[in-house]
């Protein structure tokens, strides 16, 4: 629908600029429509308002604004509204940080006593058996400001000796400290490949060496059932048929093998006296066929 006036929306939104607002719309309806809060923006919001008998509006001075609780922002109307600013949180909220190889990464509140286990708990964890594979266990580090240097202070932690109970390495934790936890470059999530169709047995498959063929998954699958069209095999990679001459093609992840019943027919077609279909007949050659349709 058509909008009445436009509004400014700044500071910590997700997506600031110029909106158009509707009649009976709220405050916390355009602050809705431009992506809300970010995460780190104040629980107030300063609204400023044209003054009609003024025909003017000093919309930058924090002191001429009318300032609300986010939560109340609903009950405040839009109308006569030319600025809304929602202002970040100070440098000094209190914060800290893990990135890297970790199930949830980001930004996580501080607490006086919090640990390097606390924050790893608050993370999703790292030590259970199959996610521990992941990660380089020998060398996490946290960084951590230093007030009398513009570098930080890196801090070493032996993930492998922390899982196995030692204290020193569960270091306390200082506000804003980031931790990283580095990925085992040595660890790989097996490539698989499925098979459907007329194999003895279908399925996925993960591929055990580089350069594995075609041919190679065909045994593994057993081989063809009596009822396989050996010619119409198909293979897929993204979803995209790929044309092959023979069965040495290599395979790669997410690949997908179909293998077709034989229709028992086969169909010719052009420039011949009878187009149609032939049967098939196992080892009976292309002029064959030809010269079946006349």
């Amino acid at each position: 629908p058509p909008r009445s006036s436009s509004i400014e929306i700044d500071g910590a939104i997700k997506r600031p600029g110029i909106y158009e607002s509707l009649p009976n719309e709220s405050v916390a309806d355009l602050v809705d429509y431009a992506g809300g809060l970010k995460a780190k923006a104040q629980h107030k919001l300063a609204i400023f308002r044209f003054e009609p008998e003024l025909e003017t509006s000093d919309s930058q001075n924090p002191a001429n604004a009318l300032y609300t609780h986010r939560d109340k922002a609903g009950e405040i109307s839009i109308q006569d509204v030319n600025r809304i600013m929602a202002y970040s949180a100070p440098d000094y909220i209190k914060s800290v940080y893990i990135y890297g190889q970790v199930k949830n990464p980001g930004e996580y509140g501080f607490e006086k006593g919090m640990d390097v286990l606390s924050l790893i708990k608050l993370a999703g964890g790292l030590f259970d058996d199959t996610y521990y594979q992941t990660i380089y266990a020998k060398r996490a580090e946290i960084i951590r400001r230093n007030p009398e240097s513009n570098f930080p202070k890196v801090i070493p932690i032996n993930l492998a000796e922390l899982k196995q109970g030692n204290k020193t390495q569960n270091i306390e934790l200082h506000n804003w400290d980031i931790m990283l936890v580095r990925k085992n470059q040595n660890f790989t999530v097996s490539k698989q490949v499925q098979i459907t169709g007329e194999v003895k047995i279908p399925g996925v498959y993960s591929l055990r060496r580089p350069q594995e063929s075609l041919a190679d998954l065909l045994g593994r699958a057993g081989g063809y059932t009596a009822k396989a069209f050996v010619d119409g095999v198909k293979l897929y990679r993204d979803s995209i048929q790929v044309a092959i001459d023979n069965f040495n093609v290599s395979l790669m992840n997410g690949d997908s093998v179909s293998v077709p019943e034989h229709p028992g027919v086969v169909q010719v077609m052009g420039e011949v006296y009878n187009p149609g279909y032939v049967q098939y007949d196992r080892g009976r050659g292309l002029n064959n066929y030809i010269e079946a349709a006349g």
